[in-house]
């Protein structure tokens, strides 16, 4: 979990201080220096195939979690795959109240961006995107440990 929370910290810390029009258009990053807000993006993906997410929330009612005794174990995982051209709707970033408990967390950030600015950065994946199908099938061995191509 806290390397969960140190990868989002620098992905939020690197928008926020990447500076105005790094990540943005030039009609944006003029806007930027008018002392407008603009909009945070992240990098579009470099793959020739559309980014499907999903988010899954993993419960382990057997174990409990290391740091608070008295709770369940629980995961949070994100889940990338190639997918179908415009299909899904655009996934979120994180919510605002994410955003906020973020920032607050991390001391002084919070003096560089807004909780809503943060949140609302411009992701390139989809939600609720369809699988793009495979092209060939993989055969693997009954552990898993090789997989090979069909030839």
């Amino acid at each position: 979990m806290k390397k969960i929370i140190r990868v989002l910290v620098a992905v939020a810390a690197g928008l926020v201080l990447a500076g105005p029009g790094t990540l943005a258009t030039p009609a944006e990053a003029r806007a930027a220096s008018a002392g407008e807000s603009t909009r945070l993006e992240l990098p579009r993906p470099t793959g020739a195939f559309a980014v499907g997410r999903d988010t899954l929330h993993l419960v382990d009612r057997e174990r409990k979690d290391p740091w608070v005794a008295t709770a369940d174990r629980e995961l949070l995982l994100s889940l990338y795959y190639p997918a179908l051209a415009r299909t899904g709707s655009p996934a979120p970033y994180m919510t605002v109240a994410e955003a906020k408990a973020l920032l607050t967390d991390r001391g002084q950030l919070g003096d560089h961006a807004t909780p809503e600015r943060v949140a609302a950065t411009r992701t390139h994946s989809r939600a609720g995107a369809l699988p793009r199908p495979a092209a060939t099938r993989w055969s693997c061995s009954p552990r898993g440990s090789r997989c090979r191509a069909p030839r």
